[in-house]
């Protein structure tokens, strides 16, 4: 999906975790979701980011209504750690045992995890 022009972050979040819930690897498809938005004057892709970007970051940790596979994810200012769940949700089946993230921290995504449930209602926004 690709649906960029929006009234506000709540509204693309929906369209946004509408698609990754349906999500299914099909050979021979690229599964592409975009997850920017805009609706200039008032809003800018950066201000859509810093609201989509932890809720996605959640929803991949913590959300039990998405499946492992997510296909391409089309963002606006990824941290590198919203790109390794990315990563670890498509290619879990690769090699289980080992990190995909290559920087240590944690940052923004830690201070999600430790959320717990109370995240969990937050994505429901």
């Amino acid at each position: 999906q690709d649906h960029f022009w929006q009234p506000c972050d709540r509204s693309k979040w929906k369209v946004i975790k509408k698609h990754l819930q349906k999500a299914v690897p099909v050979p021979g498809h690229l599964q592409v979701n975009f997850t920017s938005a805009t609706h200039l004057p008032r809003l800018m892709p950066a201000d859509f980011a810093l609201e989509v970007n932890p809720k996605l970051a959640c929803f991949l940790r913590c959300g039990t209504r998405c499946r492992s596979f997510v296909g391409v994810l089309v963002m606006d200012f990824p941290s590198p750690e919203l790109c390794d769940l990315i990563l670890q949700r498509n290619f879990r089946s690769l090699d289980p045992c080992r990190s995909l993230s290559s920087r240590g921290g944690g940052g923004q995504l830690r201070d999600l995890q430790d959320r717990g449930r109370d995240g969990r209602a937050w994505l429901e926004d």
